[in-house]
């Protein structure tokens, strides 16, 4: 199946939210920045920094009524060699390795075709589109579907303006950290990644290395984040 019958179907497989934000969703300046962390892990190659946590409708929220907890964290590459981020989770309370998500922003099923279409950054960082569509089927956001992100689907902007989703879209692909991510030796990245898991209780970085693949993880058990409306 070609990429545009992919998309065709991502379109279609969107419609399935049912959850409306409605207008007047996006904050373009939030009044309250979110807290400070600075909850570190360091790893032998790998170093990380979780620096907010912003809950729907918190300190430092870009979107009113999100269905998502943002972390915002960067990664430096501190060995001499190369370093690629394969993927972020988090493990739940249960045990259980959960995806991020896309946040879903797009009004229709057209529109939303269309906009994916140019939104590559994000396509990339799910792999081909096959394996995000095989995540969407996968719902609930429990376990690693192939590797890929999973779409926030009932989040779905339906009565926005063209120039707020506009806004909301250049909002996601600004902050949101697509992955894999090629890091040389020193390099650092920042950015967001957004999670509809009720209680996270830790952060997991998978990275390759040239001696092979390894795990970073950092606790959460000392912050409190939301519960979130799917």
């Amino acid at each position: 199946m070609g990429i545009q019958k992919h998309f065709r179907l991502f379109g279609l497989l969107l419609l399935t939210g049912c959850s409306a934000l409605g207008p007047g969703r996006f904050i373009e300046s939030p009044e309250s920045q979110p807290v400070e962390l600075a909850i570190r892990a360091n790893g032998e190659e790998v170093k990380a920094v979780l620096h907010h946590v912003i809950v729907p409708d918190g300190p430092g929220s870009w979107v009113k009524g999100a269905t998502w907890n943002e972390m915002v964290i960067s990664l430096q590459n501190a060995s001499r060699g190369d370093v690629t981020i394969k993927r972020i989770s988090v493990i739940d309370s249960t045990g259980l390795y959960v995806n991020p998500i896309i946040p879903n922003v797009l009004p229709s099923a057209t529109e939303r075709v269309e906009k994916m279409q140019g939104m590559s950054l994000l396509i990339q960082g799910v792999g081909v589109a096959g394996q995000l569509l095989g995540a969407f089927s996968g719902m609930p956001l429990l376990g690693i579907a192939s590797g890929a992100f999973i779409v926030n689907a009932p989040a779905a902007q339906a009565g926005a303006s063209a120039k707020e989703m506009d806004q909301l879209l250049a909002e996601v692909k600004r902050r949101m950290l697509a992955w894999p991510i090629e890091m040389t030796a020193g390099a650092t990245v920042r950015g967001s990644q957004f999670f509809s898991a009720p209680d996270p209780k830790m952060l997991v970085i998978t990275y390759q290395t040239a001696k092979g693949e390894k795990h970073l993880k950092l606790a959460l058990d000392q912050i409190s984040f939301a519960a979130v409306k799917n």
